[in-house]
């Protein structure tokens, strides 16, 4: 029996809200994570914790609530094998659109609803910030990329 494909890590979460000032006031001040300095068309707000372009996207919306998951995978066959996976579980799976992996900073992505109806999307080549990350506030013994299993 051929080995199952797996998701690689966690690569982002879609977070809906009817605030999202107060989100970006949370995010900059409370967590020290960094928020593009412009917003989507839609209003959207792009935050970066690491080298990554993209971790969090802070969405208008009516209501408050997690809009999607997205979970990484290594490359592209991985993205392949995972939806064959889920559809043999009769689960209907469908391509990200143009804009959706452009707003998700990654290569391409496949989506579908979990079990409870979470909107859970799988993406792959994840975009790297040109730019260094730093803290949108004072912080110690925070590291990133290599540096975060680097020991002391």
């Amino acid at each position: 029996m051929p080995t199952k494909a797996t998701v690689a890590e966690l690569g982002y979460l879609g977070i809906n809200t009817r605030d999202v000032n107060g989100w970006v006031k949370f995010i900059t001040e409370v967590t020290g994570m960094s928020v593009s300095p412009e917003a989507d068309d839609d209003g959207t707000r792009i935050i970066r914790m690491d080298e990554r372009q993209c971790r969090l996207l802070i969405q208008p919306s009516d209501q408050e609530d997690i809009g999607y998951l997205g979970w990484h995978v290594a490359d592209e066959a991985s993205l392949d094998a995972i939806a064959s996976q889920v559809e043999a579980d009769g689960i209907e799976v469908e391509l990200g659109t143009k804009e959706e992996i452009e707003s998700r900073h990654v290569t391409g992505l496949i989506k579908f609803k979990d079990p409870s109806g979470l909107s859970t999307e799988i993406a792959y080549g994840p975009a790297l910030s040109s730019k260094p990350f730093y803290p949108s506030r004072p912080t110690s013994g925070f590291k990133t990329g290599d540096l975060a299993s680097a020991t002391r």
